[in-house]
């Protein structure tokens, strides 16, 4: 986020179109975050995950939304600020395999907590 913010900055942007890439990323990254804790994937939380991207998606192309959030996107660097979501989205998800690889995240969380039972497989 403090990337996106930083480069929209540097390119003297409006402080509006600064935020605005920071709160896309912010959003890329949150939306990550959540497919990450919704798996497995069940219908219910197919239907959440998909509900949530729709919902991003159509922050933008309303211009009565827009206004209301006070969104306007840095069209001189929207590439490179979806870029910098795509290199956090990365992080986030090699750091949750690596952590799992370990036996640590969300997974080895909910066999370690009391009173619940070991996952079942198959």
């Amino acid at each position: 986020m403090f990337a996106a913010f930083w480069l929209a900055r540097s390119h003297n942007l409006p402080l509006t179109q600064q935020r605005t890439g920071a709160t896309l990323v912010a959003l890329m990254l949150s939306l990550t975050v959540l497919v990450i804790l919704a798996f497995p994937l069940t219908w219910r939380r197919a239907v959440l995950v998909g509900l949530m991207i729709v919902s991003f998606v159509l922050l933008f192309p309303f211009a009565a939304v827009r206004r209301f959030y006070a969104l306007e996107l840095p069209t001189e660097i929207l590439g490179a600020t979806i870029l910098i979501g795509v290199a956090g989205i990365a992080v986030l998800i090699v750091t949750v395999l690596l952590l799992r690889r370990l036996g640590h995240g969300p997974a080895a969380a909910q066999v370690r907590a009391p009173g619940l039972s070991p996952p079942v497989d198959g």
